[in-house]
């Protein structure tokens, strides 16, 4: 994915089961397709949940990487 954001990756990546965001944070089932391609993102308060779900999946995310995008340039250091 080009120019997202680390959370919109984890999500393409299904690093965490979709079905458990949605049981987790009670929201439609189509919301984490939709915040993965950018249509819409997390209210604050799902994304407090977001990055405390993450986190017992060991992945730790925080408001940066659920609302900024990072573009990749040719510079950066892997």
């Amino acid at each position: 994915m080009k120019n997202c954001t680390a959370f919109q990756k984890h999500l393409a990546d299904r690093s965490v089961p979709w079905s458990e965001i949605v049981k987790s944070l009670n929201v439609h089932r189509s919301a984490p397709a939709k915040w993965a391609k950018g249509v819409l993102y997390p209210n604050r308060l799902n994304a407090e949940d977001l990055i405390a779900l993450f986190a017992s999946h060991g992945i730790e995310l925080d408001f940066n990487d659920i609302y900024q995008s990072r573009e990749h340039s040719s510079d950066e250091v892997a």
